[in-house]
């Protein structure tokens, strides 16, 4: 459980996209944005603004090595929305073929990539969210989306008498909350909300979070849940 919390008033700029953890992103992605989200905020808590805030998403990606599945991370761009005061307009940029990977959802083959938004102070100054670190001056997480972050390159097609029909769900972003086992898409006008954990933020964690949403959202499609194929 975490409470809520909110950003101080900065921006950064609308193209920016840079990479957190390994440096993977190069100028090809510092074009228009593939997709905007709000983000639900309220006054600053105790902790104070961070000197050099970022906002990571932090994608469940295949290693190409091993085979093995870890966190990738990709800078999102964000400013104070001109809507209103606590909310605030966030630029997603499409995610590189590595926060990609295949799903089997029957006998069809889905590809996407998910990921939790994280709100980070760069201490190190280098734009990217370095989850070890062994020195004073390490970044510190500050807030995580509650809600998951869901990029669909190639969807699953609904099946009728062995054909495909239409897709279960268009390419492009789309936003989950996933409470109690149980997946609901946020509409167009819904934002997500921001926590600050109790206690500390680690790799792990998140990880295992995105892998149990993968799987949630494996056995929905397969079963018509979501899209009533």
């Amino acid at each position: 459980m975490g409470r809520p919390w909110g950003f101080g008033f900065f921006a950064l700029p609308a193209a920016l996209c840079l990479g957190c953890g390994d440096s993977f992103l190069t100028e090809e992605f510092t074009g228009p944005p593939a997709s905007a989200v709000s983000g639900n905020l309220v006054d600053p808590s105790s902790q104070g603004d961070p000197g050099r805030p970022r906002l990571s998403l932090e994608w469940l990606a295949n290693s190409a090595t091993t085979g093995e599945q870890s966190l990738l991370g990709q800078l999102a761009a964000f400013g104070r929305s001109d809507k209103l005061d606590r909310h605030w307009d966030i630029d997603l940029f499409i995610p590189v073929d590595d926060a990609r990977f295949n799903l089997d959802v029957g006998t069809e083959t889905a590809r996407i990539g998910v990921s939790k938004m994280v709100y980070f102070d760069d201490r190190t100054a280098d734009d990217r969210l370095e989850w070890a670190c062994g020195s004073q001056d390490c970044d510190r997480v500050t807030a995580v989306s509650t809600e998951f972050v869901l990029f669909v390159d190639t969807p699953p097609f609904c099946l009728r008498e062995g054909r495909r029909t239409v897709p279960r769900t268009h390419s492009g972003y789309h936003f989950y909350s996933f409470e109690d086992g149980v997946l609901r898409k946020l509409g167009p006008d819904e934002p997500l909300s921001f926590t600050v954990p109790e206690g500390s933020v680690n790799r792990a964690d998140i990880n295992a979070d995105l892998h149990a949403f993968v799987t949630a959202l494996q056995r929905a499609w397969a079963t018509s849940a979501l899209d009533g194929c």
